[in-house]
């Protein structure tokens, strides 16, 4: 197995999320589509460069752009994020930057830094001991006793309503926020006033995210559909019109 191909046990989740096949029309190798499609962004190689034993480009990049119209990434983005919520968590190695935890039936991520912090988050949660007891006074000790401080918190979190939660830790200066599924965080007004939601004719997707001053970046046009421009290629290329109708009818090209 390659360095970036899916294992096995990331297959046995990805696979029943994945459309069923239409009948009687044999689709290309699901895993090998998709393995290709993962290569492709997590390297951030052109889909021209894909290695040959991830089959055509074309068809690489064909499945992941149909399926990205239709909605199907994100759909399994979301199914596997609800599957594995401690996929969210982010943990520093050496001192406890964030927690996730539930309130009041919704997730709230914690980025509690420093001792101050900590300090207001205790009493905001009804706690303030916790910033006086000898096992969390600093970030080494509370990564030294993270399991007992997070049943403590979790404790605490259980009945509280996690948007007002984040804003009273936000307004003392306690990063917070609430965890919400992907098409809740791009319905989110602050998502709309970034740039983040990008909705061309029947293409929906993400925007850029990081933006320069002078030059921010943004998404400007849909994809194109495949072969949408090999006539104007071709043209510049020096084929006239009767020169490029044979090479469509000999299917050389797309």
């Amino acid at each position: 197995m390659a360095r970036y191909d899916l294992s096995e046990a990331e297959w046995r989740l990805i696979e029943p999320l994945l459309p069923n096949k239409p009948r009687g029309v044999a689709r290309v190798d699901d895993r090998r589509v998709i393995t290709g499609i993962c290569y492709v962004r997590r390297t951030g190689s052109p889909w021209r460069d894909l290695p040959e034993r991830y089959g055509p480009h074309t068809t690489i990049y064909n499945r992941f752009n149909r399926w990205a119209k239709a909605g199907v990434w994100l759909k399994v983005f979301e199914t596997l994020a609800a599957k594995s919520p401690q996929s969210m968590q982010l943990i520093d190695s050496s001192i406890i930057r964030a927690h996730q935890h539930a309130a009041g039936g919704r997730e709230i991520y914690l980025g509690v830094s420093n001792d101050g912090q900590f300090r207001r988050f205790a009493g905001i949660i009804g706690l303030p001991a916790l910033a006086d007891d000898a096992r969390f006074r600093d970030n080494a000790g509370r990564s030294q006793n993270r399991a007992a401080l997070r049943a403590s918190v979790e404790r605490a979190l259980e009945n509280r309503a996690a948007a007002q939660l984040a804003a009273e830790l936000m307004a003392a200066g306690v990063p917070a926020g609430v965890v919400a599924p992907v098409s809740e965080a791009l319905d989110h007004p602050h998502a709309a006033h970034r740039g983040m939601r990008v909705e061309k004719d029947s293409y929906r997707g993400i925007g850029v995210p990081v933006k320069l001053s002078r030059t921010p970046g943004a998404v400007r046009s849909a994809p194109k559909a495949k072969g949408a421009d090999t006539r104007a290629v071709l043209a510049g290329l020096g084929y006239d019109a009767s020169a490029i109708d044979a090479l469509y009818a000999a299917k050389a090209v797309l």
